[in-house]
């Protein structure tokens, strides 16, 4: 599948922040470059942690922050406050295997790539996705129900947001479709639940899911192959789609992290494949 190196796929001098940045800064490098996470680097450049627009949402959210010195207000924070540190990166020479094995094992949407331990890019798992949908590789054609989460990944719309985090650990997944019915009408993930705000506490004990989820996420045939609906996530920009049957009933969730696992497996083949034939 990426019959060459790591190089590839990274993203070179992409955009990162100082320690002592504000989270107005971060926010308007964010909203100006279109990205949702960036390097956090000394003067140096050497990588010294991420911050995520998750981080800056539930900084200011909450009102509040606890740092080394105690509680401070979210006005005064600044990106060393609510960075994730230390950071796991990924060498310039390493495989594309290892470093989507990285995302998938800590559930990354993005890892730094370092030289000498400098920053020299990064690496998403959009890149991934784009170069899985350029090719023509036997993945490209498998069936997309076998790259899904099933129909157990999925929640009534009047069920409570406590209900829907409570499913998603039992579970081990990051989103659920909402459905009435049987009938699709979009997801919840996650996040939707850590960035709530303290006044939205009594929402996540007892509001319904239905005021929450989103609602714009794209349907997907479930008799499609997963590079069209790769493709689809791709070209909406989001990081799941609906899969419905014929008669457009919920069948599953097609996610960013079922189709890189599904990459990562065809590599892990590839690689388990060419070990083999060395050794004969």
């Amino acid at each position: 599948m990426f019959d060459v190196g790591l190089g590839t796929l990274v993203t070179y001098n992409p955009t990162v922040v100082a320690q002592d940045a504000t989270l107005d800064i971060v926010e308007g490098l964010f909203k100006l470059h279109d990205i949702r996470h960036a390097p956090v680097v000394d003067g140096q450049r050497r990588v010294v942690g991420i911050v995520s627009l998750l981080d800056v949402q539930r900084a200011r959210n909450g009102g509040c922050y606890v740092t080394d010195d105690g509680f401070e207000e979210a006005t005064d924070l600044c990106v060393s406050d609510v960075m994730q540190s230390p950071v796991v990166t990924v060498r310039s020479d390493d495989t594309p295997l290892a470093a989507l094995q990285v995302l998938l094992t800590h559930g990354f949407h993005s890892v730094p790539v370092v030289t000498d331990e400098k920053l020299v890019g990064i690496v998403t798992s959009s890149d991934f996705l784009r170069e899985l949908s350029y090719g023509d590789d036997p993945l490209f054609r498998e069936p997309l129900v076998k790259h899904i989460l099933s129909e157990k990944a999925q929640i009534d719309a009047q069920e409570s947001l406590m209900a829907a985090g409570r499913k998603m650990e039992s579970l081990g997944v990051d989103h659920l479709a909402v459905v009435s019915g049987g009938l699709p009408l979009g997801y919840v993930s996650r996040r939707d639940l850590m960035i709530a705000t303290p006044q939205e506490i009594d929402v996540l004990t007892c509001g319904h899911v239905a005021n929450t989820f989103h609602a714009t996420t794209p349907n997907i045939s479930m008799a499609a192959k997963l590079g069209e609906g790769v493709r689809i996530l791709l070209e909406k920009h989001v990081k799941v789609a609906m899969v419905v049957d014929r008669q457009q009933r919920s069948r599953g969730l097609l996610t960013v992290r079922t189709a890189l696992a599904g990459i990562a497996g065809a590599l892990e083949h590839e690689h388990a494949t060419f070990v083999g034939q060395a050794i004969a």
